[in-house]
């Protein structure tokens, strides 16, 4: 580890501001005095920044089981600013934003003051662009705004809000504004100290609690001045590489891995503890969408005269309001819907010099739609991937492998795209290793179909250590034929033997990736996904993309629990996550955890056997009380929990875990745990998920695309009865949509189509168990906000909520069935910001 160069009252400040704080405010001299000596830092040392702090007014002396020290309440909003910037600083402003100016003037009488107004302007990133002028991105106002009347320095400064108007050429000018090399020197200082800390941790994250503690602090000591001395300059403006984006990797790669270790080490020193926050469950009520006060005698939106951003007259505005009719005209101002009119012309009067209008009396207006259970991620990964979905037979699949081999060195890996089934090939048959080696030898190739299925060829059996005498790992199947030799074939748990040797894409491509996955499914409609198996450590590629402006849509990470199966384990989990849970945003935030108690095609838990195989049922991941255990730590911790089940079997297992872990935490709101499938729910067991409050996420597309597979191993009868979406709607239950990509195909009206029609692969599949298109779309809208808790702000149009909207050229509730599946939107918008347009 780096040694610690830091001053022993910024190492004080560290401690009270990330770990003091959230133990209750106060600890004993005797306590600090031995967390600072496994930093290396003696009794007299702190005892004399402590006296400094004392006098500054940073602490305050108060004896209670010893003598001890706690914040001053005057630190508390510095603290708070703090958090913002150190843990959420922000990637590169956009240009359109404009800047804030603080223009000031003191006298020289008051000098002192003048000193220390240039100095805060200064730590809240601000450039000088002229004696009294400094400026800074806009969204640095709210900030300095309140840091300036907390210190009394507002009388002296005016704040302007404005835009670059000419002459010189800006970039230029902002390099005499800011001290670019200075802010280098000391991000490439700190990548430079602890890069290599986080490389070394990456291949076996897990650290003895003091160890991550004797990193942490001064790791975060050195990081947190930074986000202060840069404002997130808009990246046209910023030197050529500009090594921010490093730095800020850096650190929230190992704020990620010691943040949670760190804590337990100063609780378990201390005997302190954290008053665990209450957990913040799904919105399961119904807000009045429009108040009274908000409705005129019409009864439609009332608002101010300020001019709105975005305009859209349409051919209909369907607001998803229960009883509301359709509008014609819809206004935004900032983020959020601001108006709405039954008349095309009813908000002409919000229209100034910066409004954007769009007449399209041709299209039709809906919210914008959320895919509940999908993963992002993979798509993510497939982008540049061998694109073997578009193969309709094996020669066609392995003349594109031939044909990537062709351009890939020697030695470098070899992976297809995953969303597509074998039983849609003509041979109706996954590749075997022998068919891939002559392909290439040369290179290790993984062909995966689905998240748990893989077939590799021999270079890559030899790179992941799988040979003959290979033992599959409990849950999994490693294939071999009938005389024993292995076929290059894994199935569930053993798609872990090969996932552990794939090299780690850099971080730029993984970036590029989301970038192009998420574009994509903003352009069928998609604004919201809920990704239901992120690794943890890809929380910070997320992250990441979302400060490099990569996400075309919103996320709702559902964190991979797959790996975590002891108790320490789901601890180690579970502290890692610990940072997220107050470090999201509207774009980007943690839904919980899922787990898996059962496989799916292949491993499903039935109760009867499986088409044609008497004896196979199918596989239970988890002991039930294990289970139970394992979502009881995670309830505790204030996070929801989401279970893959598939089979009947599955299915009352689950149920029987979920009815103990609500008798076990008492109060337990409805929406904390889900189902995530159910496809093979029998009528008792629906009747139970409904009377324990158990929502259920529901994936037609995944039908659509495996109705062949699905037939041959569990038999058309059963097939026929999967997703019984009308009995689940008519029993009552909370249903939310999505699609299961890469089983299924992401998409709005693929989904609404297929639930309404009940078409797959295989013909229609139980047609009366479809559902109406206004069902259909209510639950990838108003349901699945409510699934996610955001119903007060998402999933209908109404004013005050996020302005996501997506805009239709023919209407969804109308159009010809053989029309709706195609259909895909003219735009998508989410909080005002356009994110796809044709």
């Amino acid at each position: 580890m780096p040694g610690n160069a830091s001053r022993p009252s910024s190492l004080i400040h560290t401690i009270y501001g990330e770990f003091v704080r959230r133990l209750g405010g106060w600890i004993s001299i005797a306590d600090l005095i031995a967390l600072m000596a496994e930093l290396d830092v003696d009794a007299p040392a702190v005892r004399s920044a402590i006296s400094r702090l004392k006098k500054a007014g940073t602490l305050l002396q108060e004896r209670r089981e010893g003598t001890g020290y706690r914040l001053s309440p005057e630190m508390g909003p510095v603290f708070d600013e703090g958090d913002r910037r150190i843990f959420h600083s922000l990637g590169p402003a956009e240009l359109a934003d404009g800047w804030v100016v603080a223009v000031f003037s003191v006298p020289e009488s008051e000098r002192a003051s003048r000193h220390q107004l240039r100095s805060r302007l200064s730590w809240l990133g601000f450039g000088n662009a002229a004696p009294g002028v400094w400026l800074a991105p806009a969204r640095v106002l709210p900030d300095a705004r309140l840091l300036l009347e907390r210190l009394g320095l507002s009388a002296y400064v005016h704040l302007f809000l404005s835009e670059y108007a000419g002459f010189a050429e800006l970039r230029s000018a902002v390099g005499s504004w800011w001290d670019f090399p200075a802010i280098e020197e000391q991000y490439a200082e700190f990548t430079g100290a602890w890069g290599q800390v986080a490389a070394d941790l990456r291949p076996s994250p897990r650290i003895e609690a003091v160890e991550a503690f004797r990193a942490y602090v001064p790791m975060l000591t050195q990081w947190r001045r930074l986000p202060y001395l840069d404002p997130g300059l808009p990246e046209p403006l910023l030197p050529a590489e500009w090594n921010a984006v490093a730095a800020r990797a850096v650190f929230t790669e190992l704020h990620g891995l010691l943040a949670g270790p760190s804590l337990r080490h100063v609780e378990k020193l201390t005997g302190l503890s954290q008053p665990r926050p209450e957990p913040t469950w799904p919105d399961l009520t119904w807000p009045d969408p429009y108040p009274a006060d908000r409705r005129n005698a019409g009864g439609s939106a009332v608002t101010d005269h300020a001019p709105a951003d975005l305009l859209i007259r349409s051919g209909a505005v369907h607001t998803l309001v229960p009883g509301e009719a359709p509008h014609r005209a819809l206004a935004v101002t900032g983020e959020r819907i601001t108006a709405l009119s039954p008349e095309a012309d009813g908000l002409d009067h919000l229209i100034g010099p910066g409004t954007d209008v769009l007449d399209l009396p041709g299209t039709t207006v809906l919210p914008a739609f959320d895919d509940t259970h999908t993963h992002l991620i993979l798509a993510a990964h497939s982008v540049h991937d061998v694109p073997v979905h578009r193969a309709r037979d094996l020669d066609g699949l392995l003349g594109l492998i031939r044909e990537r081999a062709a351009n890939t060195p020697p030695g470098q890996w070899i992976r297809t795209t995953i969303n597509w089934q074998e039983v849609n090939l003509a041979e109706q048959r996954l590749p075997r290793t022998e068919e891939l080696d002559a392909a290439t030898d040369e290179h290790p190739v993984l062909v995966r179909r689905g998240a748990y299925n893989m077939v590799l060829n021999t270079p890559a059996l030899r790179l992941a250590g799988i040979t003959a005498a290979t033992e599959a790992p409990p849950g999994g199947v490693i294939e071999r034929d009938e005389r024993g030799r292995l076929t290059g074939r894994l199935v569930d748990k053993a798609v872990a033997l090969a996932e552990r040797v794939l090299p780690r894409p850099a971080l730029a491509d993984r970036i590029e990736g989301l970038r192009a996955a998420s574009a994509d499914y903003a352009a069928t409609g998609i604004g919201t996904v809920r990704d239901c198996l992120v690794p943890v450590e890809d929380l910070e590629v997320l992250r990441a993309a979302r400060e490099a402006g990569a996400l075309s849509v919103r996320v709702r990470a559902l964190v991979s629990g797959f790996g975590a199966r002891t108790p320490g384990q789901v601890d180690e989990l579970l502290d890692r996550m610990e940072p997220w849970r107050a470090g999201g945003d509207a774009w980007l935030s943690v839904w919980g955890v899922k787990f898996g108690i059962d496989g799916g095609i292949e491993a499903g838990a039935l109760d009867e056997p499986y088409e044609g195989r008497p004896c196979y049922h199918g596989t239970l991941l988890w002991d039930r009380q294990e289970l139970v255990a394992a979502v009881g730590r995670v309830v505790a911790r204030g996070w929801r929990v989401g279970v893959h089940a598939w089979g009947d079997r599955g299915l009352r297992t689950l149920l029987d875990v979920f009815e103990q872990v609500i008798k076990d935490h008492p109060g337990l709101a409805p929406g904390t745990l889900v189902v995530e499938h159910g496809g093979l729910a029998r009528p008792d067991q629906r009747s139970r998920a409904i009377a324990l409050g158990v929502p259920v996420t529901v994936q037609h597309p995944l039908l659509h695309d495996a109705a062949t597979a699905q037939i041959r191993a569990w038999g058309g009868e059963r097939v026929r009865g999967i997703f019984p979406l009308r009995e689940w709607l008519d029993e009552g239950a909370l249903l939310a949509a999505g699609s299961d990509f890469p089983v299924g195909p992401y998409g709005a009206m693929v989904s609404v189509w297929g639930m309404t029609t009940r078409q797959t692969v295989a013909g229609a599949q139980g047609v009366e168990h479809a559902i109406t298109r206004a069902e259909a779309i209510g639950l990838h809208t108003v349901d699945a906000a409510r699934l996610l808790g955001e119903s007060g702000a998402r999933g209908s149009l109404r004013p005050g909520a996020l302005a996501d909207l997506t805009l239709w050229p023919a209407d969804p509730f109308d159009c010809p069935p053989d029309e709706l599946a195609g259909l895909r939107p003219v735009r998508t918008v989410l909080g005002g910001r356009t994110v796809h347009r044709i």
